[in-house]
């Protein structure tokens, strides 16, 4: 008898549990759909023109002068900055790659690895001081519009060139991108970038799971990823994008941004060319003539039909078929610019089970391209606390997601 109504006792509580469980999704899926889902302006938003492909092998033109300062930096944490950003005090300075971090430079340097033992706990200390990196490369472009690329530096920085304070910049994912048309000389120039210390992962915009939390605690610092110059064309093409319309034709919708650098106005003509990435193929393209007169951008929204439209198919369910977006705009004064962009040609989309849907426990499936697909998923994490991401290190760790059979990061 007391087993029974310690059974029933059981029964009961677990009742409770799961209406307070279902309770508590439901209003946490209340609350997402008032905060979250909230569709805005998008690139896709507007009615899209309507194009034909055509049989195309290539887009003419090689595109602006484009030089990259990737390579061996000179770092130090130590001179006046007054100085420093004149070139001056940097005779002791040790080699830093860029990309890369201050581990990178300090370990080639021969200070002890923060990998080993318990080096990283002092090694932080490190991250605590102001640094500042340098180089001096020659640019040899036009004396026209002009722009400094930094694609991510980490995290905190103000930048010099030949001396003069051109921007600062906090955030690790993105730029700056800075306007040196004034500063740049024809010939040698000087960079100094002032890294500052290391802020909390809750204090700015920085990837977090080397704080502690998670497999290391080395706060991240460094020009991680590349940094170019550039001579800029008249019309510039901005954020070139992608998406399919229909997989099942082989639809997709485009959205190209033409930015007027310095152009009279906003005329020439736009070609582009949809070729196989890592496919054998056909190449189609396009021509399109732009009149916008004197404005500052425009937006294209194009769509068209890919012939014979390769899917892209999640691990286990067919072949990841890429394509590559070339586009070039030659400008009405002769100015010419080339931007490329990979995408594929899928449809995603939820479905619920058989029994139907309880919005609150989100039981639905996922659709990709008409099939539904059993998700095998797994955690993703920045993989190298010291900022050293090779393609190397990326191929050796998907494909051994790839061969687990995983289909979801």
């Amino acid at each position: 008898m007391k087993n029974r109504r310690f059974g029933l006792v059981i029964l009961a509580l677990f009742a409770v549990m799961l209406f307070v469980i279902v309770g508590q999704a439901q209003d946490q899926a209340a609350w997402e759909k008032q905060h979250y889902i909230k569709p805005g302006p998008g690139p896709m938003d507007t009615v899209p023109e309507t194009i034909v492909l055509q049989d195309k092998e290539a887009v003419g033109g090689d595109g602006n002068y484009l030089l990259s300062l990737d390579g061996s930096w000179k770092l130090t944490s130590s001179g006046n900055l007054s100085a420093l950003v004149n070139g001056i005090g940097w005779e002791n300075a040790m080699a830093a790659p860029v990309p890369g971090s201050i581990y990178s430079a300090l370990t080639d340097a021969g200070y002890p690895h923060p990998y080993w033992g318990k080096n990283m706990i002092s090694a932080n200390d490190y991250s605590a001081k102001n640094w500042y990196y340098s180089t001096v490369f020659r640019y040899e472009g036009s004396t026209g519009k002009v722009r400094l690329n930094f694609e991510g530096v980490c995290n905190v920085c103000d930048i010099y060139l030949n001396g003069t304070y051109i921007g600062s910049h906090e955030g690790m994912f993105g730029g700056p991108y800075i306007d040196v048309s004034n500063v740049i000389r024809q010939g040698d120039n000087f960079l100094a970038v002032h890294l500052k210390p290391a802020k909390n992962y809750d204090q700015t915009v920085v990837f977090n799971c080397s704080y502690g939390w998670h497999y290391a605690k080395l706060w991240p610092l460094g020009i991680w990823q590349s940094v170019t110059v550039e001579s800029l064309p008249t019309v510039e093409i901005d954020s070139p994008f992608v998406a399919t319309a229909n997989h099942e034709t082989g639809t997709i919708d485009m959205s190209i941004e033409l930015d007027n650098v310095g152009a009279s106005s906003l005329t020439g003509t736009l070609t582009g060319v949809i070729a196989p990435k890592n496919f054998e193929g056909e190449s189609y393209g396009f021509t399109k003539t732009v009149s916008e007169g004197a404005v500052s951008g425009t937006t294209l929204r194009l769509r068209c039909d890919v012939p014979d439209a390769k899917l892209w198919w999640p691990n286990g369910y067919g072949e990841q078929n890429l394509y590559t977006l070339t586009l070039n705009f030659t400008a009405a004064d002769g100015s010419m610019d080339t931007k490329s962009v990979d995408f594929g040609i899928r449809s995603l989309s939820y479905a619920p089970y058989p029994d139907g849907e309880t919005h609150a426990i989100y039981n639905r499936t996922i659709v990709i391209n008409g099939q539904p697909v059993y998700m095998r998923g797994a955690g993703w994490c920045t993989i190298d606390a010291m900022m050293h991401f090779t393609r190397e290190d990326y191929d050796k760790i998907l494909s051994r997601a790839y061969d687990a059979g995983i289909n979801f990061l």
